[in-house]
């Protein structure tokens, strides 16, 4: 295991519990969750990763992923009521953590 993921899996824990519970309507976007809780758009991955059109869920983006012959791993968090997923392209070096808005503690504008 490595300790980024450690890392992720106890910080989004922790905002879990922190954060009040949403109802699913309020919360429907996916976004990518930065270190520091800090959350970009899905789009913000194609600097590395071209041609992201309708890519918009964990589930769309490891299908991509392997449809382009790439190893992907994919994991729900703990204790996140499906509102975050880890998902690692090694072949890529990406280590990402795709989560709900009501997880996110500010956004990224890129």
């Amino acid at each position: 295991m490595h300790w980024n993921s450690v890392y992720y899996a106890m910080m989004v824990l922790v905002m879990v519990l922190v954060f009040p519970i949403m109802s699913k309507a309020e919360g429907d976007e996916w976004f990518l969750m930065a270190r520091h809780g800090e959350c970009a758009k899905i789009k913000s991955l194609e600097r590395k990763i071209p041609n992201l059109d309708g890519i918009d869920t964990p589930a769309s983006f490891e299908r991509l992923m392997r449809d382009r012959g790439l190893q992907v791993q994919i994991r729900e968090m703990p204790d996140t009521q499906e509102r975050a997923f880890e998902v690692l392209v090694p072949e890529k070096g990406l280590f990402l953590l795709f989560v709900k808005r009501p997880l996110c503690q500010g956004f990224i504008e890129k």
